[in-house]
């Protein structure tokens, strides 16, 4: 029940199914990454950290979960659904690329490497987390930088 009060919390509980779009999947290279992820700066991402949780949230004055990965790498579709069907799915995930949650998907962090990723928290805006925390199922598709 948690997961489904967390889901329906993150959707802004409108009711409102948005439009679907299929993507071919795809590896992208995205030069315009505000972190380089494969070479962590950890001053930007300490610089997010802390930034809070707003519904449909794109800019430094708030993010939700997709639109702190949209604003990270500006080439990516706005929502964590369209996301995931963006990006090939890999099992062996590197710094950078991004983890989804849920069937069908309602989150998304960027992985960092060690069983971490940094996300926008409902209850804690964005900050760095195990991957676990969200539980399973999870996928990751692959970032190309």
């Amino acid at each position: 029940m948690r997961y489904i009060w967390t889901f329906l919390l993150c959707l802004g509980l409108n009711g409102k199914v948005e439009k679907r779009v299929d993507y071919t999947p795809m590896v992208i290279d995205l030069p315009e990454v505000v972190i380089t992820c494969k070479k962590t700066n950890l001053d930007q991402i300490k610089s997010l950290i802390g930034i809070p949780y707003v519904w449909g949230g794109m800019s430094r004055k708030g993010f939700d979960c997709s639109g702190l990965t949209k604003y990270l790498y500006k080439r990516l579709p706005r929502s964590s659904y369209d996301q995931r069907k963006f990006l090939k799915i890999t099992k062996n995930p590197e710094r950078g690329d991004l983890v989804f949650f849920g069937v069908p998907v309602h989150h998304v962090g960027v992985y960092l490497g060690n069983n971490k990723m940094l996300h926008a928290s409902c209850s804690k805006g964005v900050t760095i987390a195990s991957v676990d925390v969200m539980g399973e199922p999870k996928s990751y598709g692959k970032i190309n930088m």
